[in-house]
């Protein structure tokens, strides 16, 4: 049925309604991920998945070395601040303070954070070699060794399957059991570790495990989950210090319009326009 802008029928309130429920059709911003390097000044990254490519988000006002990064909810947690490490904190995503909440119960080496948020946690392998649990205030219980030296230059969560993985300074790939702590091997990566600076990431909506390089190469990869072989997406681009060697994703829960959300508002908006010419 065809219906003129003159017919009686027609409302304006009804297009404002209209109107309403366009702007109410939303869509979930994807995840965002970003790197920490280490250096003096840190530096905080955004890291764009598809190219590898690193934008500066804002400079910290404290040193990071061998650093671990991970949200936990929307707060964006740091371990190894500090020229030698040793203190855990929380970074300012608009201004970039650094507040510090422990000293990492007297280890100087917390080199990857893994969040678990379904637990309000964080997982840490202390010292290389024993996997901890970390609270939003810092304070830490021991889980339990992992039967391996060198372990945690990055951690990353699995939410999906309740797996935390790790790297190792042997360029392995390993599982974590949250648990005991026990660590086994997936595989090998394919690159060589020595500087212990390397980032792990899973994006929480499509699960693909990222891994940050910076020992000398500055680049973005993927890693398979059951092969542990690591595939290069592109380079950092320059890079503040040693690199970006701290890797975390932002799930964030803020909602955007969509592009065709706009367009049919406005054209709401023309017939709202167009009825009240033709009336006059």
């Amino acid at each position: 049925m065809f219906y003129s802008f003159r017919n009686s029928s027609f409302r304006t309130p009804g297009l404002a309604a209209l109107c309403l429920f366009m702007l109410g059709a939303t869509a979930s911003a994807a995840p965002v991920l970003y790197g920490v390097s280490s250096s003096n000044p840190g530096v905080l990254y955004t890291i764009d998945t598809a190219t590898g490519a690193a934008t500066e988000v804002v400079l910290l006002n404290d040193v990071l070395s061998f650093t671990g990064l991970e949200f936990l909810g929307e707060d964006l947690y740091v371990s190894d601040i500090g020229s030698f490490g040793g203190s855990f904190g929380r970074i300012d995503l608009n201004t970039g303070a650094v507040t510090v909440l422990s000293n990492q119960a007297g280890s100087d080496n917390w080199w990857g954070l893994a969040a678990n948020e379904a637990l309000g946690i964080l997982y840490t392998i202390a010292d290389g070699d024993t996997l901890a649990a970390v609270d939003t205030t810092g304070a830490s219980v021991s889980v339990g060794a992992t039967g391996f030296s060198n372990l945690g230059a990055g951690l990353a969560f699995d939410a999906g399957t309740s797996t935390l993985y790790a790297l190792g300074f042997d360029g392995g790939l390993y599982t974590v059991d949250t648990s005991t702590g026990a660590a086994t091997l997936v595989g090998a990566t394919g690159l060589s570790f020595p500087n212990v600076h390397q980032g792990l990431a899973i994006n929480p909506e499509t699960g693909v495990l990222y891994m940050n390089d910076a020992d000398g190469l500055d680049s973005l990869y993927t890693i398979d989950k059951q092969t542990g072989l690591a595939t290069l997406v592109g380079p950092n681009g320059p890079v503040a210090g040693f690199g970006i060697d701290g890797l975390a994703f932002l799930n964030s829960t803020s909602e955007v319009p969509e592009p065709a959300t706009f367009a049919l508002v406005g054209l709401a908006l023309v017939a709202v326009a167009l009825r009240k010419r033709l009336a006059a």
